[in-house]
């Protein structure tokens, strides 16, 4: 029933939900938390998946390639340290070392693991939400919410 409303939707929502494959069916675009970092793509979760594969990919065959690189360059500087006639060229690729970073390997992620604080909210009551069949003609049911207010204040909220 949702599922009509949110594709016809023309503005931004944010959708958390469990369900992959409801998501991917109502979503232009789809956002994730990985390595503390938020990617966000245009398609569905597979492709999200997809990218970061790919993107690991690319990163480790990158620190590889960066890593044999430094390992020659270190050779350079150790077989020709002591030669004075080599010293500016020893001096410029350990400056070069100096300013490039090592990349470390990546490590396996398991869980993200966050937590919302809270500051206290005194209440009387809670807000109780509901829908009922019975109340709302069929069309306007997903656009119709039935409120009832600690108070015991009834309200019929559009959406």
């Amino acid at each position: 029933m949702a599922h009509p409303f949110l594709r016809a939707w023309k503005n931004e929502i944010i959708l958390v939900t469990h369900d992959r494959s409801f998501m991917d069916s109502v979503t232009t675009h789809t956002m994730g938390i990985h390595r503390k970092k938020i990617r966000k793509v245009a398609g569905g979760t597979e492709k999200l998946y997809q990218q970061i594969v790919q993107e690991e990919e690319i990163y480790e065959k990158t620190r590889i390639n960066d890593d044999r690189k430094r390992n020659e360059i270190e050779q350079f500087i150790n077989r020709f340290r002591a030669q004075a006639s080599r010293a500016k060229a020893v001096q410029s690729k350990i400056r070069m070392l100096e300013k490039h970073e090592k990349k470390g390997k990546l490590t396996e992620e398991r869980n993200l693991d966050f937590a919302f604080k809270a500051a206290p909210f005194p209440v009387n009551g809670s807000l109780r939400l509901r829908t009922s069949p019975s109340l709302f003609p069929k069309k306007a049911r997903p656009l119709l919410m039935d409120c009832v207010w600690p108070s015991g204040k009834k309200t019929v909220l559009p959406l």
